[in-house]
Parts: structure tokens; C-alpha cells; sequence
């Protein structure tokens, strides 16, 4: 039986396999709707979509509907979405289609294909609704010219056209409409045809050229005037607004005039027209939004993408778009996605349905060749998605001859072909379906025996039309070469279906998988066959080998492949990139060895093929790399690289195996590089295929790693003289296994030092806080903590002194860190702080001596140690030890806790600083006024500033000898000022306030008193001496009697000055009562002596009171100002009151007027004394004129 012959269909019958959005004719309808299978994909899918569709039917009032109008169609290329679509087109239409004389209704096909009643029952109701569908294929009708209103423009379009308007022109469809609606379109195509010989509709499209025609037919039609038809005209394209909301509302008064009708936009392949084009998404959100909101849920919208929304959206959001997109997903209410199952299932219904004989056939078979089918279909471990065999006898029988693995391998290979190397044709055209692929195929083995399998190169055929020009030339020009056999050539096709599909390598492997062409094919045969063609491929530059896969060239690509072939390098080249792989990546940038016994650091000189990656300079430790790149490799026997191992300090030795493959790829990586570095940005018009080899490059530099990753651990070492075999594992492991042997056996004295545990830092910093050196676990004398390694520092430093050559903290490490020691830097600060603490070292920085506890920060700072010097410290003698723990005990009353000279500089350094804070405390006080000692002060701060100011303890110790004539003099000093400003400070201040404050504002009167001016002048004595210490107990006593004088006299003067002011008051009051004066003038008057007198009960200044009491004389005379003005007004109004004419009573006598006298003013200005009898008479009788003159005048006169 041969495989035609397995089908239940024609295998050869057209099955339409390339679908058209706007294809009609009826014969090509009717075998789509025939045809068309419903899987069980797609019941759920139109169940969903109807579910919504029906709803709105038979609830037309719902507004939720409004929102429910989007429908979004995915799926990949070629799964059949265009397809689905059209179908749901013809339903929602009811499409009546005829052949052969036989009509038939989209609706009665599915009454054949749907079982279930329910979701025939939903057919049938969306079929028999009065509808409008409009499918069009959006990137065949768009101009991309209209940029974001290209979606608008195009939905205008096709509703424009659907009615029967122009579709080029919108504006010209806006004045049809507008005609129409007024019911003077078809006169108007009557007289346009009269006038301008031609119809209407012919000649629209070219509306500028016949504009007099349509303004007479536009004015007959609508009665209006030639010259006002003519500006509409003209003004037509300019006023006419193009917009969303009008679009919708066209929409919407058709709906209306229809009645109970929908209109329904299907877009096939919306997505790839909008990209990531945001405007345009927030475009086509829009319309579908307007359309169910103006059309009330009348309006649909469906579109086709090759991607689901959200993932559309996700792109969009990656490509940068800050938007919300949430409101867009939200349009599109249905969401229908097809996926590969729906695929496979619709080819082997429509395409691979099998006869009943044909079946029996099969499964026999199946039970024979089941186990070699198993093993002949499989992929190799590099495959990343799972691509199914034959599971059972069943998937056998509905998937022959093709294998399940086909659909989705077929699928990725459309996508590829789409993104990477079809010319877009099919979006004009319509889409190619998997199906077509599958169909054609099969008839390519049709006419073999049963047992055939399609190979992967017969897809090649049904995608060929679809290809780039350059792709397909290059396929076709190998076909042509005499050299390739078409076997040879069927691998190349193979190899190019699959050049961008990600989830299959194109290893030797995976290709004799796909070119299997018989179930019992000689897999073995096969892949040395495969092997012959792909050497002969790769010799006609038609492919290249990247690693294990085999790549497809294009022509461009084959040029760029020969000019990297022909690239020349040398050898430094790649030792510098084997170099870069080997110690930056496999050993992890291993320019450092941290000895795991005391943690150092030990640093790596690194070298390659001879060449130095680290510079020229040795360090520590030393690996050199071997690599047949070296042009001396076969001199490098293992006699040689033990050898070599031995030079300088010892080194270790690696020889890597030759690997020819291994060392090819690396050379065709480096000329890559080099290539794509001379080309950057220098090929715009092969960006993208510089962009691919540079990706393939990268891949390529993964593999190199991981070759000589395990080139490596099969190298041979040769270490300080010795072959040496580290255990398997990391390479960077097996180094550090090399290094730890070179370490241990060249580093002599590196295990005179225990590695301190825990923290070193830590230590060290406890160890220069320490008080003592008991404290630091050393006993230079005995045993103790690293006591071989501390004396080995103390000798370096000793030699070198004696030397008279200067040490530094730098030098130390550099010397300490190397062969034969070894030792950590932090482990060596530490011995030195062991030294320091045991006064053995002193530690100077920038010339002063550094302070043990001081020491931390600048020892662990790298950059200062090569300005701390270090150097053996003076010792104090015994004599002068005990000289100085006497002195201490006189000066600070304390015994010395030892005898030792650290003890001492201890003890001394806290006297000390007490002093020094407290006589910084006295001086801080000192100067914020008057106070005494400051001599005293500067002389004690400078005294002890020298003395804690010496950095080490034989310089203090020496100086306080030195200084103890000073110090003996300076302690009576400190303790009264220690008395004064703790004890008396207080009573100072009180002394200050009350002369100060207190009494010196009654200072004049007081010093009149002699009792008080005694004690006034003792206190001024006591404040103003340089040393009032012992007379300040005075100060209380004088303060409280001169404070008694001082209340005596104020209490004095204040009674004598109340009892004058109260006199004045009573006499003013008095003269008030005469002239009865009202409450206003009182208060006027008398308020200003009641204030003095308030104020003098107030104030504590004598001075105050007499002012007062002074005040007061001219507070009375402005009070019988006020009352003489007072009378003088009383007598004016009482004289403006009276008349001849009047029969009143006579009123009351006015007031008399004040008038004061003072005799002693009498006798005339510069009078002073009398002395005769005449002059007695004289002042008698001016007295008396004075006086009379007053009386006549009406006044009362008031003696002063």
C-alpha cells in the first residue's frame, strides 16, 4: 500500500491552505465551511465568544454590553486564527454560499459539525441576527503614510465602502451620506451622469478633476445656488473632521436606521500592524470603547495577533511606555487563544484522516516497528523543549507519516521564517496555514510504500515562495552546484528550517533525526552520510560549524564568513584570549592565594605561552600555562616542565593537552572578534547580521570555557620539581592545591607563627589598648603567644637600629610577608603591638612618638605605614624610677600600684589628665568673667600639656624629674583653685551681684554712711585681689550689714517722700471738693501723685525716691492748672447761658480762680537775704500788692 492510498479524502484536493481575509469566491466559501473542523479548542472558543455575542442579543438594554464588544483572536503564524475568523464571519452573517447549483447557509454546515444542542442553539441565534460584517486584512488596506490615524482611517474605509460610499475619500463619503440622508443622493448621481457622461461611483476616486459636475449636480440636487454648492465643494476636504466620536456616531445612525441590527469589524492581523506602537493600541482601545458605548453593545470589534494581548502590552511596557495599559485589556472583554494541540488535531481531520483498511494496516505495523520507532525519533540532550515521538499505536495511526514532533517544530520554524526571512507577502495575501505545509509534504512521498516518514527537508517547498530573494537564490545556486548531491542539498534545506528555531541545536545528532526517511533507515549509515555532506558544505561556504551545531549561511552571511576565514592572526593573539579564559574565567581571576593555615594572602604571578599577564615581576607564588599556541610546544616534555618548575623561587607548571578541535574554535573566535571590532558601526546595512555573529561568538566563548574548563583538569602539573597530580575537581581547586604545596615546602619560617584565632584586627586593637603585658598573653621571657615569631620581629628591628638604618611599618610586612616567613600583614602589626606593649618598640608618626592606644587607625591604613617608623625604645634606669614613683606620691598623694615603669607612666598619665580637666574647666570658667587664678591656670595647663604631651613612657618619666621643682610649686596653686572654683565659686558669684547689682545703685548715698563704706570698700578689696582665697569667707557677713544700711536708709527716705506727696494730695483734693469738680478731673489730677507714690514703694534706688518725691511739686501745680481751667470754663459757659430777657433766678456764684504765691519769690528774681529794717518794710508791702491784687481779682490765693 502506498501512502495516497492511506487517506479517507484525496490527499491531492485543494484544501485551500492559504487563507484570505478578503477571498469570496463561492466555491473556495463553501470548502472552508465544509471543511472547517471544530476541535474541541475551538467548541470552547466559540462557546466563549458566543456566550458574550448571544447576550447582548437577547438583552439589548444590558449596559454591561457596551464594554463586552472587544474580542482578541491570538495565535502563532500559521495556527489557523485568520482562519477562525472567517469562519466566525460567515456564522455571524449566515452566509448563503452555492455550488454546483446547491445553496447552502453558513448555519446548516455547523448543524453537522456541533453535537451539543446548547452551543448549536447560540449558533443559530447569532446567525439569524440582522448583521453587518466587515473582514478585512488591516496591512492590506492601511496606508502607513496616516501614521496613528491609520486604524481610524482604515475602519472608516471599510464602513464607508460596506455602505456603498467612497472608500478612498472621506470626506467625499461624508457628503454621500449627508445627500443620502436627506434623500437627494440619487438625483445627484442622476445628474452628475447627465453632465459628466460616466458614473458616479467610476469616477469619485478622481473627484479634483471633475469638481464643475459635481457642484452642478450637488447645487441641482439640493436646490441650492451654483456659487454657494460651489464653496461646499471646495470646502469639503477642509471641514470635514475626522475623529473617533464621529466615526462612532456614522456607526451609530445606521444601527438606527437598520433597526434591531449589529455591525460587526473583524481585523485580521492587528498586532503586527500596531508592533509597539503605543499611539496606535491606545487608537484601536479608543474606537472599540466609542463603538460599544455610542452602539450600545450593537458594535463589534474582533482583531486577530500573533501574540496575546498581555503580551503585546508587556512589549510595549519594555519598550519604555510609561501608560496604564489595564484599561486597554479591559476593552477586549474575549480573549480567544489557539494553540499547537488546536493544530495537530485539525490536520489529522482534515488532511490525515485514515481509511478503515488503512488503520488495520497501520497498527500491525505499529506493533512491529514500534520499538525501532522509538529509538530512530529521538533528539539529543542539547534540545530544549520536549518534541514528542509516537506515544501508542493511536498517535502512530492519526500522525502518519509525519511524526508528532513535526507540529510544533513546524511551527517555530514559521515564526522564524516570519521574523527572520519572509518578505511580508502574506500579509497581503493571506496567511500559510500549517496545514498547506502538511498537505504538501505528504504529496511528496505519496506515490512510496508504506514505511516512508517525511523527512524535515519537505517543508521546504510550501514555504519557498515565502522567501527573502537572497535566501532562496542561495538554496537554489547549491542545487545547481555539480559538486552537492541532493542529498547534500536536502540537508541544507534542513538546516535552514530550522537556523533560528531555538528549542532544536543543529548538531549532527538532531539533523539524521529529521532526515530520517524510512523507519528502518541505517541511523548509523545515515549520520556518516550527513557527516560527508556537511564537510562538503562547509567547504562551499554554505554553512559554518559553530561548536556541534552547523549553521545555515545566506549569501551575505557567506561573505562575511570568508572574510573572517581569511582573517590572519598570530599566536600572541590567541595565547592573550586563552589567557583571558583561562585565569579570568576558569580560575576565577586567581591573581591571589589566601594560605587557609593563617589566612595570607599570598599574590600570583600568572603566565601564558611566556607571556606575563601580571607584569614582569615575580610574587610569591608562580604559575605558567603550556599551549600547543606555543610554536616550542613539543619541546616541553615532562623532563623540562619539572624543570622549569624550579626556576626563580619554584613555580607551578600546567601543560594542556592538544586538543585540535578545541584550539580550531578558539582560533575562529579570535578572528570573530577581531572581525566584528573592525566593523563596529562601520556596516549599517548589516547590522543585524553583525549583531547574529556576534551573539554566535558569544556562544562560542561558552563553549571554550567549558572545553579547556575540562582541558584543564586532565592537564599535567609540574610543581617545585615534582610532578604533582592534584585531585580532581574545579580547576580553581586544583590550584590551590598546587599552591598550598609550593607553600608549605618553600616558606621556611612560616610556622614559627600559630595563626591567632578569631578576629586578627581585633586582637590587635585590644592588644594596643592593653595596660599591660600580662594582658597580652606574651611573656618575653618565658613562654607565650607566638614567642618565636615576636623575637624574630624584635631582631629585625634591633639590627637595624644598630645599623642606624630607619625601620618602617612598611618595610616590616614586605619583609615579614615574604619567603622564608610568610606570615599574614594583619599577624605581623600584631608582634609589632606585642613589642609596643612591652616597651621594647616605640612607634613614631610624622616625627611625634604614637601613642600605643592611638596606634590602630594608622597601622591598618595601607597608605600611612610607610610613615610610621618603628625603632627600640630607651629604658629608664632603677634610680631614676624611684626618684620619680617618690615624686608622683608627693605630687598626687597616690602610691604607684608595681614598680615597673609602665605601671608609673600609667598612674602619672591619669594624674594628669585629671589635672588637665580640671584646670580646663577652671579655665573655661575663668574667662566668662572676673575671677582670679588665671595666671595660675595658664601656667598649670602648660606644665601638664608638656608632660602627657611626651609619647612614650622613659620621655615622661624624664620630664616629670625634670620638671619637679615647677610641679611642687604649681600643687599649692592647684589646690586653691580647686577650693575656689568647687567650693567658693558660689559665694563669688555673690560677691559680684551685690557689688555689681545689688548695692551699686545706692553706691552715692551709701559711701555718705560710714558704717557702709567701710564694708563696701572691703568687699571692693576682696573682689579686685589676685588671691582672695582665704579672705573670701568674709564676703557673706559684709554683704548682709551693708544690706541692713542700705534697707535702713531706703526705708527712710521712701516714708519722708509719702508723707509729702500725701500732703499734696490732701490739698488738691480739698480745692477739687471747693469747685466740685466732676470724677474726670479728679482722676486727671491726683492719678499722677498715686503713681509716685507707687513707684517709691516699688523701687529699691534711693535716688528714685528723691526724683519722686521732687516730681511731685510739679504733679500739684498742673492740678491747679487743671482746675483753674476747669473754673475758667465754668464762668465762660455760665456768662454765654444768662440774658437781659431772663426771668430766671441769679445762679450760683462761680468758683474763684487759685493762685499760688511763693514769698519767697516775692522780693524779685536773684533776691535771697534781708538784712535791714527797710528792706523788711519793702518785702512786707510787695507781700501785701501781691496779695491784694489777687483778692480784687476774685482768686483764691495759695501760700508755697
Amino acid at each position: 500500500m502506498i501512502v495516497e492510498e492511506l487517506f479517507e479524502k484525496p490527499l491531492v484536493r485543494d484544501i485551500n491552505g492559504v487563507v484570505k481575509a478578503e477571498q469570496l469566491d463561492q466555491s473556495v466559501i463553501y470548502t472552508e465551511l465544509d471543511e472547517y473542523v471544530v476541535t474541541k479548542e475551538l467548541d470552547k472558543h466559540l462557546r466563549n465568544f458566543l456566550e458574550t455575542y448571544v447576550a447582548a442579543i437577547n438583552n439589548p438594554k444590558d449596559p454591561s454590553i457596551a464594554g463586552k464588544v472587544g474580542v482578541w483572536v491570538s495565535g502563532f503564524f500559521g495556527s489557523g486564527k485568520s482562519h477562525f475568523i472567517k469562519i466566525l464571519s460567515y456564522l455571524l452573517e449566515n452566509l448563503e454560499v452555492s455550488v454546483d447549483g446547491v445553496s447552502k447557509k453558513a448555519y446548516n454546515f455547523f448543524e453537522e459539525k456541533v453535537t451539543d444542542k446548547l452551543l448549536l442553539s447560540d449558533i443559530h441565534v447569532a446567525s439569524n441576527q440582522s448583521a453587518d460584517v466587515m473582514l478585512f486584512n488591516i496591512d492590506s488596506r492601511a496606508n502607513t503614510d496616516d501614521k496613528e490615524d491609520a486604524i481610524l482611517k482604515v475602519f472608516i474605509k471599510v464602513f464607508n465602502e460596506r455602505l456603498g460610499y467612497c472608500a478612498d475619500h472621506a470626506h467625499i463619503a461624508h457628503m454621500e451620506r449627508t445627500l443620502d440622508e436627506k434623500g437627494h443622493y440619487e438625483r445627484f448621481k442622476e445628474v452628475f451622469l447627465k453632465e459628466y457622461g460616466s458614473n458616479w461611483e467610476q469616477e469619485r476616486d478622481a473627484w479634483e478633476f471633475c469638481q464643475d459636475e459635481i457642484v452642478k449636480a450637488f447645487s441641482t440636487a439640493t436646490g441650492q445656488s451654483e456659487e454657494s454648492s460651489r464653496q461646499t465643494v471646495e470646502n469639503l476636504e477642509g471641514n470635514f473632521q475626522l475623529n473617533i466620536k464621529n466615526f462612532s456616531s456614522w456607526v451609530n445612525e445606521y444601527i438606527q436606521q437598520k433597526g434591531s441590527h449589529n455591525v460587526i469589524f473583524l481585523v485580521d492581523e492587528v498586532g503586527q500592524f500596531i508592533g509597539k506602537n503605543t499611539q496606535m493600541m491606545l487608537k484601536l482601545q479608543t474606537i472599540t470603547e466609542e463603538l460599544g458605548t455610542a452602539c450600545s453593545g450593537r458594535a463589534w470589534v474582533v482583531v486577530t495577533s500573533q501574540a496575546d494581548i498581555d503580551a503585546v502590552l508587556g512589549g510595549m511596557k519594555s519598550a519604555g511606555d510609561s501608560n496604564d495599559f489595564s484599561k486597554i485589556q479591559g476593552r477586549f472583554y474575549t480573549r480567544i487563544s489557539l494553540s499547537s494541540s488546536n493544530t495537530s488535531e485539525v490536520i489529522q481531520k482534515r488532511l490525515l484522516d485514515k481509511t478503515e483498511p488503512a488503520r488495520e494496516r497501520l497498527n500491525t505495523f505499529y506493533a512491529d516497528k514500534g520499538d525501532i520507532l522509538r529509538n530512530q525519533l529521538s533528539f539529543d540532550k542539547t534540545t530544549t523543549a520536549e518534541l514528542e515521538n509516537y506515544e501508542d499505536s493511536i498517535s502512530f495511526v492519526d500522525n502518519y507519516p509525519f511524526v508528532p514532533y513535526h507540529y510544533p517544530l513546524l511551527q517555530k520554524v514559521f515564526e522564524s521564517i516570519r521574523t527572520k526571512g519572509a518578505t511580508g507577502k502574506h500579509l497581503a495575501m493571506g496567511e500559510r496555514s500549517l496545514l498547506d505545509a502538511f498537505q504538501s509534504a505528504a504529496k511528496q512521498i505519496k506515490a512510496q510504500q508504506v514505511g516512508v516518514l517525511v523527512p524535515m527537508h519537505c517543508f521546504y517547498q510550501p514555504i519557498e515562495g515565502f522567501l527573502e530573494p537572497a535566501v532562496k537564490r542561495t538554496i537554489d545556486n547549491a542545487c545547481d552546484l555539480k559538486k552537492l548531491t541532493e542529498f547534500d542539498t536536502n540537508i541544507l534545506k534542513t538546516l535552514f528550517l530550522i537556523r533560528y528555531v531555538d528549542v532544536l541545536k543543529s548538531t549532527i545528532d538532531n539533523l539524521v533525526t529529521l532526515a530520517v526517511d524510512q523507519i528502518d533507515s541505517d541511523k548509523i549509515a545515515l549520520k556518516k552520510e550527513i557527516d560527508q555532506s556537511l564537510i562538503k558544505l562547509e567547504q562551499e561556504m554554505l554553512i559554518a560549524r559553530n561548536g556541534d551545531e552547523y549553521i545555515f549561511l545566506t549569501n551575505e552571511e557567506k561573505e562575511i564568513e570568508n572574510e573572517i576565514r581569511n582573517i590572519e592572526i598570530e599566536g600572541s593573539e590567541q595565547t592573550k584570549e586563552l589567557s583571558n579564559i583561562i585565569f579570568d574565567d576558569i580560575l576565577v581571576r586567581n591573581n591571589k592565594y589566601r594560605y587557609p593555615e593563617n589566612q595570607q594572602d599570598f599574590k600570583v604571578s600568572r603566565f601564558c605561552n611566556g607571556h606575563p599577564r601580571d607584569g614582569s615581576v615575580l610574587e610569591d607564588l608562580v604559575v605558567k600555562v603550556i599551549s600547543p599556541i606555543d610554536i616550542n610546544y613539543a619541546e616541553y616534555s615532562d623532563t623540562k616542565c619539572k624543570e622549569m618548575s624550579r626556576e626563580g623561587d619554584g613555580a607551578v607548571v600546567i601543560k594542556l593537552a592538544d586538543e585540535p578541535k578545541l584550539w580550531d574554535e578558539l582560533a575562529t573566535y579570535v578572528k570573530t572578534a577581531r572581525f566584528l571590532n573592525l566593523n563596529s558601526g562601520q556596516r549599517p546595512e548589516q547590522e543585524s547580521l553583525l549583531r547574529e555573529k556576534a551573539n554566535e561568538n558569544a556562544e562560542r566563548k561558552k563553549r571554550l570555557r567549558h572545553g579547556f574548563d575540562e582541558l584543564f583538569q586532565e592537564a599535567n602539573f609540574s610543581v617545585i620539581g615534582d610532578v604533582h597530580t592534584p585531585k580532581s575537581g574545579a580547576p580553581s581547586t586544583m590550584m590551590e592545591t598546587c599552591f598550598k604545596y609550593v607553600i608549605e615546602n618553600s616558606f621556611s619560617k612560616l610556622k614559627l607563627l600559630t595563626a591567632t584565632p578569631g578576629e586578627v584586627l581585633h586582637e590587635l586593637r585590644a592588644v594596643l589598648n592593653a595596660d599591660d603585658l600580662t594582658k597580652t598573653g606574651l611573656d618575653l621571657n618565658g613562654e607565650g603567644v607566638n614567642l618565636e615569631a615576636v623575637r624574630e620581629v624584635d631582631n629585625f628591628v634591633t639590627m637595624k637600629t644598630e645599623l642606624n638604618q630607619a625601620v618602617f611599618v612598611r618595610d616590616l610586612i614586605q619583609h615579614f610577608s615574604k619567603r622564608p616567613y610568610g606570615w599574614p600583614d594583619s599577624e605581623i602589626l600584631l608582634l609589632l603591638a606585642r613589642l609596643g606593649i612591652a616597651g621594647k618598640l616605640e612607634i613614631t608618626y610624622q616625627k611625634s612618638v604614637l601613642a600605643l592606644d592611638q596606634a590602630y587607625e594608622p597601622l591598618t591604613s595601607t597608605r600611612k605605614r610607610s610613615e610610621i617608623r618603628v625603632k627600640k625604645r630607651k629604658q629608664i634606669g632603677d634610680d631614676q624610677l624611684n626618684r620619680a614613683i617618690k615624686l608622683t606620691k608627693q605630687l598626687f598623694n597616690k602610691t604607684v600600684p608595681g614598680s615597673s615603669e609602665k605601671e608609673l607612666e600609667a598612674l602619672l598619665r591619669h594624674e594628669l589628665e585629671c589635672w588637665q580637666q580640671a584646670l580646663n574647666d577652671f579655665n573655661s570658667k575663668s574667662e566668662t568673667g572676673h575671677y582670679p587664678g588665671k595666671h595660675a591656670i595658664g601656667t598649670g595647663i602648660a606644665l601638664v600639656e608638656e608632660l602627657l604631651g611626651q609619647g612614650n613612657s622613659y620621655n615622661l618619666i624624664q620630664k616629670l624629674i625634670d620638671s619637679a621643682s615647677a610641679l611642687n610649686n604649681f600643687v599649692e596653686d592647684f589646690e586653691d583653685l580647686d577650693d575656689f572654683y568647687n567650693k567658693q565659686f558660689s559665694t563669688w558669684k555673690s560677691l559680684e551681684q551685690a557689688l555689681k547689682q545689688e548695692f551699686s545703685i545706692n553706691q552715692g548715698i551709701l559711701e555718705k554712711d560710714v558704717e557702709a563704706q567701710d564694708a563696701l570698700n572691703q568687699l571692693k578689696s576682696i573682689y579686685n585681689s589676685e588671691t582672695p582665697y582665704g579672705q573670701i569667707r568674709q564676703v557673706n557677713g559684709l554683704i548682709e550689714q551693708l544690706r541692713e544700711i542700705n534697707n535702713r536708709l531706703l526705708d527712710e527716705k521712701r516714708s519722708h517722700a509719702v508723707e509729702k506727696i500725701d500732703e499734696r494730695i490732701r490739698q488738691v483734693t480739698q480745692e477739687l471738693d471747693v469747685v466740685k469738680a466732676p470724677d474726670g478731673l479728679r482722676n486727671s489730677t491726683l492719678r499722677p501723685l498715686q503713681e509716685s507714690i507707687r513707684r517709691i514703694g516699688e523701687t529699691v534706688a534711693i535716688y528714685q525716691v528723691l526724683t519722686d518725691q521732687s516730681e511731685s511739686k510739679d504733679q500739684e501745680e498742673q492740678a491747679y492748672e487743671a482746675i483753674n481751667l476747669y473754673i475758667k470754663q465754668q464762668r465762660s459757659q455760665s456768662h454765654s447761658n444768662s440774658s437781659p430777657s431772663d426771668n430766671k433766678e441769679p445762679a450760683a456764684p462761680a468758683a474763684k480762680k487759685i493762685t499760688t504765691i511763693r514769698p519767697a519769690t516775692v522780693a524779685g528774681e536773684g533776691v535771697l537775704m534781708i538784712e535791714t529794717q527797710e528792706e523788711v518794710e519793702q518785702y512786707l508791702q510787695q507781700l501785701k500788692e501781691r496779695l491784694t491784687l489777687a483778692i480784687e481779682a476774685g482768686e483764691r490765693v495759695r501760700i508755697q
